[in-house]
């Protein structure tokens, strides 16, 4: 989630620091409990030049865990070497790796010029990982994928080690959940008001109303 505690929040884990920095003064954190509700460790995730908000988180087989958000800070998110070690501006999305003992394995922004949000993260059977959520942007998130024309949901495939595999704009209003399956087809959900959300092969091609939800399957490509 969030925190604008400077204290009582992480123990043992990436950053022990409160960073604060925006309007706001949040940082995202994450925090692990054993089974029985002791807590393993707790970081903080912030640049301190802004707000930070952590939205979700998927883990992996190997007990890797990813968490997604979003962040107007311009430096302290991305490692060296990432997908995009730099913000695109405004807002971005962001992508973190931890291992199990809460050490942070890589970390990428995601996103283009303008707004762009991290809602929801998915694992598929082999450790890919799929990030969605909202893009105001027209650059820096379409390569090889479904919909390149820019709107307002996009879909993003990383492999294990951070390297994007695919990223595609979907018409729709808001990417709010995305999971995926053994076999690597992830599904996205949200909502919609736009009629082009839908397909003639799935159960429902007419937009009734001012809003409908919308599911979408996506195969490996």
């Amino acid at each position: 989630g969030a925190a604008s505690s400077s204290t009582g929040i992480a123990s043992g884990g990436f950053d022990n620091t409160y960073n604060g920095g925006g309007m706001s003064g949040i940082d995202a954190y994450l925090v692990k409990f054993s089974s029985v509700g002791v807590r393993q460790w707790a970081t903080y995730y912030g640049g301190g030049t802004g707000d930070d908000s952590g939205n979700d988180i998927g883990i992996d087989a190997a007990g890797n865990v990813y968490l997604g958000g979003l962040t107007d800070s311009n430096s302290g998110i991305a490692t060296a070497g990432s997908h995009q070690p730099a913000s695109g501006g405004g807002w971005d999305a962001f992508l973190v790796k931890f291992n199990a003992a809460g050490i942070r394995q890589w970390s990428t922004y995601y996103g283009g010029t303008q707004d762009d949000e991290g809602h929801d993260v998915g694992i598929d059977g082999i450790g890919n990982i799929f990030l969605t959520g909202n893009t105001a942007s027209a650059n820096a998130i379409f390569s090889g994928g479904f919909w390149s024309t820019a709107e307002g949901v996009y879909l993003v495939k990383f492999n294990a080690a951070g390297t994007r595999q695919w990223g595609t704009y979907y018409p729709a209003s808001e990417g709010l959940s995305v999971t995926a399956d053994g076999a690597g087809n992830a599904f996205l959900a949200g909502d919609t008001y736009m009629a082009g959300s839908g397909t003639p092969s799935g159960y429902d091609n007419s937009l009734a109303g001012m809003e409908n939800l919308f599911v979408a399957e996506f195969d490996a490509t």
